[in-house]
């Protein structure tokens, strides 16, 4: 949006009061750098609440799946796989590390990548082709709904390839009752300002592994040797999330589960009063999952309705409500056209773009504001 204002956009809300009262105790302590108990805190009710042993807080979920790769020792030239229906945070830890990129499609069960597609081509590698198989795989949950991570992480572990979640945008969805990206190698969410509970800015790696947990704490704080002055044996990073933040973060986790009841009902109102229209499709919810329906989105097929996910888009920015397309897919973006780059399907992926739309599913919308969206919309087909 950026400094422009608008009646009804997509935007999580305010505040939690805890979270005030948090940032403004950091700043009386004067803990508001790399340290501090709300550090701690967070990063365990975070692990708790997805269902980990632990986990760290970084400055985004970007940075955690940069080090999630150099966790799992992913150098120049070796092959990481990843959704393609993504943001482009999900895929740029791996192209900064050098690494080959295979773009994987999604299916229509709940947009997220296709299992059936990621077994296919890893057993025609190994298999049959002679070709390399990747070193990891890194599966988005797009828009809150949980991936098929049991499924992804049988298959991945016949061929030695570990998983990484990129659960930015499903914290509180559950995936055969547990968290969603529970039980992949690593996991990462997102606290961005507009994620379902926000630190102001960060994420938080997690995992089982107490070694890949110690190499993340250490490389996020610029690789700094045990040492009197500052010694470096490698390149770490500047990646810490500060004690000002995790305060933020904790106090925004007590609301979590209000705000999946909240955004579901708001995805539910959508659907039951738009979905009844031909030609019309909401984000389908996979077998064993419960979205937090992060965002509320749809496909509009143009020739059932007579109108486009665009018109329907720009019809509402007119009124000043925000919507927006879905996910371009990372193998149209001209930043991924490079020879390090290889696609694995991608029709799904591109026909979900063309088609989609996210409508406003901020916590604090009214219901006068949805019921203004939804007469909008209406609008557009009758």
């Amino acid at each position: 949006m950026g400094r422009e204002a608008w009646d009804i956009s997509l935007a999580s809300g305010l505040p939690a009061p805890q979270a005030k009262e948090n940032v403004l105790e950091a700043l009386e302590t004067g803990l508001v750098g790399s340290y501090g108990e709300f550090l701690d805190q967070f990063e365990d009710c975070v692990a708790r609440q997805v269902g980990y042993e632990g986990g760290v807080a970084v400055s985004s979920a970007t940075a955690g799946l940069h080090l999630a790769l150099r966790c799992l020792g992913i150098e120049s030239g070796d092959g990481v796989w990843a959704s393609t229906f993504t943001f482009i945070g999900s895929v740029v830890g791996a192209w900064v590390s050098g690494a080959r990129l295979g773009l994987v499609d999604c299916d229509y069960a709940n947009w997220n990548l296709d299992c059936g597609a990621f077994k296919d081509e890893l057993e025609r590698r190994a298999f049959g082709a002679g070709a390399p198989l990747p070193r990891a795989l890194i599966v988005t949950e797009s828009y809150g709904q949980p991936c098929y991570v049991d499924e992804l992480v049988a298959i991945a572990a016949r061929f030695g390839v570990p998983v990484i979640v990129d659960a930015a945008e499903s914290l509180g969805s559950r995936y055969r009752g547990r968290g969603a990206g529970a039980g992949a190698d690593i996991c990462v969410v997102s606290f961005n300002a507009n994620k379902i509970v926000t630190s102001g800015g960060g994420g938080v790696l997690l995992s089982d592994s107490t070694e890949i947990l110690e190499r993340a704490r250490f490389l996020c704080m610029q690789a700094k040797e045990k040492a009197p002055h500052y010694e470096h044996r490698e390149v770490g990073f500047n990646y810490r999330m500060s004690n000002l933040n995790a305060g933020f973060g904790l106090g925004e986790m007590a609301e979590l589960e209000e705000r999946v009841t909240r955004k579901r009902d708001i995805f539910g109102r959508y659907e039951d009063e738009l979905g009844c229209y031909a030609g019309v499709q909401f984000q389908p919810e996979g077998s064993g999952c419960k979205s937090n329906r992060w965002l509320s989105a749809l496909t509009v097929d143009e020739e059932v309705t007579g109108r486009s996910s665009d018109f329907i888009r720009r019809r509402l920015v007119e009124n000043r409500i925000e919507a927006r397309p879905l996910w371009k897919p990372m193998h149209l973006q001209h930043a991924m056209r490079n020879s390090r780059v290889e696609v694995i399907g991608g029709e799904v992926s591109e026909r979900i773009w063309k088609k989609g739309l996210c409508l406003p599913s901020g916590v604090a919308m009214t219901s006068r504001e949805q019921g203004r969206v939804i007469a909008i919309v209406r609008s557009c087909f009758d």
